[in-house]
């Protein structure tokens, strides 16, 4: 084997992760946001409906190494914050397929990468301007933010009662 067939190999194996984080996005994007649409998952025993892309991570078959990875960040993220489980899979894929345009163009996954942490940085200086301190007396503001953060929930129908209950628990 030859360095220039160990690179080709690289470059496929590469472009073939990329395009399996982006197919596994794509398949639970539709299922993203307030108005996302349900999904019907089968076993061998019963059927699943849902639009909560965690769940349907959760009880899809996943053989490949990188979709894989994409569902344990997904836990990660249910487990640290509780929620954007959907929405690190389809960032973390739609990152991928994008590199597979630079990729082509010649540039180095090194150089990706690191621009990939660039933007981390740049991300969290902006997050920071943007963030707010709260205050924990405001009732109002507190009901408005639990409100807004159950809307995409399953017991959005409830939210309004719930908030308050939230609020004052």
């Amino acid at each position: 084997m030859t360095l220039h067939t160990l690179d080709l190999n690289n470059y496929n194996t590469f472009i073939t992760n990329c395009i399996v984080a982006g197919g596994l996005a794509d398949s639970i994007k539709t299922s993203f946001g307030p108005h996302g649409m349900d999904k019907m998952i089968q076993n061998e025993k019963e059927f699943l409906i849902t639009n909560d892309g965690a769940t349907i991570l959760k009880n899809i078959k996943i053989n490949h190494p990188v979709a894989k990875i994409l569902v344990n960040l997904s836990k990660t993220q249910d487990t640290e914050a509780g929620d954007g489980t959907t929405s690190v899979v389809l960032l973390g894929g739609k990152f991928l397929v994008n590199s597979i345009s630079l990729i082509k163009n010649g540039i180095n996954t090194v150089y990706i990468s690191n621009s990939f942490r660039e933007c981390l940085k740049i991300s969290r200086k902006v997050m920071a301007k943007m963030s707010m301190n709260i205050n924990l007396n405001d009732r109002d503001f507190l009901k408005d933010l639990v409100y807004v953060a159950l809307e995409s929930k399953l017991i959005s129908t409830y939210s309004k009662s719930i908030a308050p209950i939230s609020v004052d628990s």
